[in-house]
């Protein structure tokens, strides 16, 4: 069976993009990819590697629910199989023109919308960039082929969302207890999720992204640039009970969370995974910041 293989981009509004700008350079470390000013949409397009962009932020008037997730496969055989398997399940999918293909720089694409109502776009053939990355901040990314990090989002019915993401080949990594929610986490390469959901009945939104880098250190350069106020933290420093990263949240402009961590869990032996089910999302940190006495 053909499967999603990476987590390739991600996509989603913001009213403010010339402060995601400052945001993405001066607190993740992305590279602005200037050469995609010829994509003709207005998008801030950000770079962690070698490929033409892993974040695209959209203009729009304010920032909404929605986002899009570029899902990778291998090749036009596996884009075919995947298609195939969707359409059996009642799933409506769409090959996309050439001409959208090639504006998010991948040779071609299918298309759907998942059970919370954002939009999938598998593809394979990612252009790579002839520049060399250089991170504004000297960070290096952790990606291999697993990807620009994972998604975290809101849904109104988990068991749907697993159930889709399951035929798209995912599987599970383990859950959360998340206060009055469960937190499932889900894997498609050895990083221990690429994406992960609650439950909030009526509810669709992208709560946060995270992207890793290769040290510690660099996680608490950037943790010192938001203390500085280049940007609001969300969550301080902490590591989590299941996938072990080190990082905290920072809040980037409109609303949407990054997670900005170091030393995540690889899963590299699926037959020895032991699905668990955890009490806390943290062995310790990841608290609200306190506030700064007056």
């Amino acid at each position: 069976m053909s499967n999603v293989t990476a987590l390739g981009y991600v996509r989603f509004p913001s009213p403010d993009l010339d402060a995601w700008r400052a945001f993405g350079t001066d607190v993740l470390g992305l590279q602005v990819a200037d050469r995609l000013a010829d994509a003709g949409d207005g998008a801030l397009y950000l770079k962690q590697d070698t490929r033409a962009y892993r974040l695209a932020i959209e203009p729009a008037a304010a920032e909404g629910p929605t986002a899009t997730f570029g899902w990778e496969v291998t090749d036009r055989a596996a884009l075919d199989e995947l298609a195939g398997r969707l359409d059996a399940a009642g799933v409506a999918v769409t090959e996309a023109t050439c001409e959208h293909a090639q504006s998010r720089r991948a040779e071609a694409m299918m298309r759907c919308i998942d059970p919370a109502g954002f939009a999938c776009e598998f593809f394979y053939g990612a252009t790579t960039d002839a520049e060399e990355f250089v991170s504004p901040i000297g960070a290096e990314f952790t990606i291999d082929d697993m990807g620009l990090g994972h998604a975290f989002a809101f849904v109104p019915d988990a068991a749907a969302y697993q159930a889709f993401y399951e035929l798209l080949g995912f599987k599970l990594s383990d859950f959360i207890a998340l206060g009055p929610v469960t937190g499932t986490f889900m894997h498609c390469n050895p990083r221990h999720h690429s994406l992960a959901f609650a439950e909030v009945p009526g509810r669709s939104m992208l709560q946060h992204v995270m992207v890793e880098v290769d040290s510690m250190d660099a996680v608490g350069r950037s943790y010192d640039t938001c203390l500085a106020g280049a940007a609001p933290i969300v969550s301080t420093l902490g590591r989590h009970t299941n996938d072990r990263m080190f990082s905290f949240y920072a809040a980037s402009p409109g609303g949407v969370a990054v997670e900005f961590g170091h030393g995540g869990l690889r899963i590299d032996d699926e037959e020895a995974w032991e699905i668990k089910h955890f009490d806390a999302p943290s062995e310790w940190g990841h608290a609200r910041p306190p506030k700064a006495p007056r």
